[in-house]
């Protein structure tokens, strides 16, 4: 051969001996267009290869033509670079799994199979061997889907989370499906998902992202290292990786969560959730939570707490499957939208297309419909099984009845969720009695209680024994759904900022506060305090007075949870200063409630508890009528009149409490039994002894009902009930009393714990059982000094011990 062609082959061949397949392409296509004859082919078995679509990390897809079946393919070379039969054997093995899988949302795999450099089809041995193909390899021969990849259609245009979250669950069915064949990815990320210019979306290389850790694969560095090229190539793309494919350890079907979940936050939030070199990444996983999500799109916040779950550090605190995540997902999307029908133009419209008249558009049959769906999000047979399930793996002995309960309690709530979200909504769109704006006013007010009856759930699926004990009060703490109905209450909210830069940070702020509280009800006081700071500081940052307001109060609550009284009204009082400057009417008459109690009951200072009790008075006042917080008030207002000797007083004040609380929460509810109680000590000072047990009784019923009879909560029924009849000289009655009281509460190092070993050491002092009485002293010395009230130390008890000499008094 001689001739411009080919010096111009001779060449381009000194210029590029180690040409790619694909520039070996390119070179054919100019020989093609410089001397006008057909290109050369590249063949693969019977595949005719055309052009490149794109090199991954272990090879080339090309889009290529199968004459028999006369339909383009796409086609994957996976390159055995450090080539060893093992290696092609295993990419064989599960490229073949993915022959066998079918399903609308993975791309199709139609033929797999080897190749070596001589099977290329190209000219001569010496065209060969230009190519940067050594060795064996495997081909997979796939479904040529015209569109884009995901990143590349996020990037495309604005898209609402709607739209996202719709890609993000075709594509989780594909993962699912996998997954059910025993597939896993282990490199899911949007550049491996596919947008079909049909709008389909479909998942790619299942498996076949990253080599396999083989035998005979790349040698560690002698410190048991790899590269981090090499670590990427074992573990898949670092951002998307979950912590155990950073550690190295086998992913599974959770991995590939962990991936999906990086990957939908990336796409809802425009950012990752965690970024940073290699090292950086694999720590922030292992440490951090992601940043919060919260109305990034204006999303419900249930989307936040279901990508939350997705990046849990520990694969078992994940979701149990794809499948589940999914019908999480799908619940949120089937949330009905509002819909406004524009009639501006309509009749003009009417007129254009023939119509003589306006034939309306027939509305859905029930336009109030969407309650069952919203909180199916939230409280549904998977939540109700998974809560179930952790309660009971704690092995409680009361575990029974608080799942018992605990169930009854939220089935009821959502119940009565669902009624009040039906009832206001005809209201206005059925009825036509009510406005829009006050329509927008109770909605908003049930998405409060909604948000926090998601936290409570979410906390209970994660509960530990700590939590278990508190499990039903923290139930029971779900705001009142009454107040949704308080119109006056609800506009004197304070409004949410316009800007939705700060709209956005102080929906977040709430949120954080939901969480709070349901740290706070289930006694985890250490994280609820810390929740609630942090908040408090964001707030600040913001300069933003309601957020902080709500936020004090907040840590208010869990530094009295935690026996800090005076750090409490420190909290309270600058509650109250953040509420009154911003004018938040609801968060300022709760701290001044609140600091009632704190102050004139639990610090002992009663002149100044009377004073905030005249404050209490005034801004419940200026709130307007509101049953709950008046019976609050009246609960603690009897408890400043109890520790200052006005009895009488005090009884007329918790029983008015009382009532209210009976009649709106219901006689077994936990604050009901509590107020009994109260009632109950109050009877005993005023030595009506047997009114007094009858109602002690009565909130041990309720608390054995709601708790079981082993919970350490109905500890102060029996030291109530002990008491009583000690003061009666009833003294084998209060000491089988006392026991029961110690049974439950023994050394759980509370105040309840407290309460019945003093009562049990005056007994047995009474009785002459200094041995036992001396008992009741040393365990009194060993509960914690914050655990006892403002009027005791453990120093007093040591005194005490030393002045009983037993042998002295026994003669």
């Amino acid at each position: 051969m001689s001739g411009p062609k080919a010096d111009l082959d001779a060449r381009l061949r000194a210029s590029a001996p180690k040409a790619s397949l694909e520039e070996r392409q390119a070179l054919a296509s100019i020989e093609s267009r410089l001397f006008g004859h057909a290109p050369k082919t590249i063949s693969l078995s019977r595949y005719v290869l055309l052009d490149s679509l794109g090199r991954g990390g272990v090879g080339m897809v090309y889009r290529a033509y199968d004459p028999e079946l006369d339909r383009k393919v796409a086609i994957k070379l996976l390159l055995a670079r450090r080539g060893t039969r093992d290696r092609e054997t295993a990419l064989l093995r599960e490229a073949q799994a993915m022959a066998r899988l079918s399903h609308p949302n993975v791309i199709a795999v139609y033929d797999v199979g080897t190749y070596d450099e001589h099977e290329l089809g190209l000219e001569s041995a010496a065209d060969a061997s230009g190519l940067e193909i050594h060795g064996r390899g495997v081909f997979v021969v796939m479904e040529l889907v015209e569109g884009q990849d995901l990143h590349a259609w996020l990037a495309g245009g604005e898209r609402s989370w709607r739209e996202v979250v719709a890609a993000f669950l075709a594509a989780g069915r594909g993962l699912a499906a996998a997954h059910e064949a025993g597939l896993v990815h282990r490199d899911f990320k949007p550049s491996n998902v596919r947008v079909g210019s049909d709008g389909r979306v479909c998942v790619l290389d299942f498996g076949l992202a990253h080599p396999f850790a083989a035998p005979g694969g790349p040698p560690s560095d002698c410190d048991g290292s790899r590269s981090a090229s090499e670590q990427l190539e074992i573990a898949g793309t670092p951002i998307y990786m979950s912590p155990e494919q950073h550690e190295g350890e086998r992913a599974d079907a959770r991995s590939d969560q962990f991936s999906f979940g990086v990957a939908l936050y990336e796409a809802l939030c425009g950012r990752p959730p965690f970024t940073g070199s290699l090292d950086e990444l694999r720590a922030a996983k292992r440490r951090d939570e992601p940043p919060p999500m919260r109305d990034e799109l204006r999303m419900p916040a249930r989307v936040w707490t279901i990508v939350k779950r997705t990046l849990a550090r520990e694969p078992d605190e994940r979701f149990a499957s794809m499948t589940e995540v999914l019908g999480q997902l799908e619940a949120v999307l089937a949330r009905p939208r509002r819909r406004r029908v524009a009639l501006v133009g309509v009749t003009a419209v009417a007129s254009a297309i023939g119509f003589s008249t306006l034939t309306p558009i027939p509305s859905p049959k029930d336009p109030c419909s969407g309650a069952d769906a919203r909180i199916a999000e939230v409280w549904n047979e998977a939540s109700r099984a998974r809560i179930e399930a952790r309660l009971r793996a704690t092995g409680a002995s009361y575990v029974q009845t608080t799942w018992h309960e605990v169930r009854r309690e939220l089935d009821d709530y959502t119940r009565a969720w669902t009624e009040q979200h039906k009832a206001a909504c005809e209201a206005t769109r059925v009825r036509h009695e009510q406005s829009e704006a006050v329509l927008d006013l109770r909605m908003a007010c049930l998405d409060r209680h909604l948000a926090e009856l998601d936290a409570v759930v979410d906390m209970l699926a994660h509960a530990d024994v700590g939590v278990v004990e508190h499990a039903v009060g923290a139930v029971n703490a779900l705001g009142w759904l009454g107040s949704c109905e308080d119109l006056d209450a609800l506009r004197s909210r304070v409004k949410k900022p316009r800007d939705p830069e700060l709209r956005r940070r102080v929906v977040w702020g709430y949120a954080e506060l939901t969480r709070a509280k349901a740290n706070d009800a289930a006694g985890r006081y250490d994280e609820a305090l810390a929740i609630a700071q942090a908040t408090a500081e964001v707030a600040q940052t913001l300069d933003y007075l309601p957020l902080l307001a709500a936020a004090d109060l907040r840590r208010a609550a869990a530094l009295e949870g935690q026996g800090d009284f005076a750090a409490a009204e420190h909290a309270l009082l600058e509650a109250i200063w953040a509420a009154e400057a911003s004018r938040d009417e609801p968060v300022a008459t709760d701290a001044w409630i609140r600091l009632v109690w704190v102050v004139g009951v639990e610090r002992n200072h009663h002149e100044q508890g009377e004073v905030w009790l005249r404050f209490a008075e005034a801004a419940l006042e200026r709130l307007g009528h509101d049953q709950l917080r008046a019976a609050t008030l009246d609960h603690n207002r009897a408890g400043l009149y109890a520790a200052t000797g006005r009895l009488e007083e005090a009884v007329d004040a918790y029983t008015r409490a009382l009532e209210v609380q009976t009649r709106l929460l219901g006689p077994s509810d936990p604050t009901v039994a509590r107020t009994l109680n109260h009632i109950a000590n109050t009877l005993i000072k005023l030595q009506r002894y047997e009114e007094a047990f009858s109602y002690s009784t009565r909130s041990l019923e309720i608390r054995v009902a709601t708790l079981g009879k082993d919970h350490p909560l109905i500890a102060p029924c029996y030291n109530n009930m002990a008491e009583l009849r000690r003061q009666q000289g009833r003294v084998l009655e209060a000491e089988e009393l006392v026991r029961a009281g110690l049974r439950v509460s023994g050394g759980t190092g509370t105040r309840f714990e407290y309460v019945s070993r003093v009562i049990a050491k005056e007994l047995y002092l009474e009785l002459g059982q200094l041995e036992l009485a001396r008992e009741q002293l040393e365990r009194l010395t060993q509960i914690p000094e914050d655990r006892l009230p403002a009027f005791e130390s453990r120093a007093g008890f040591e005194d005490e011990l030393r002045l009983i000499d037993v042998p002295a008094r026994q003669k």
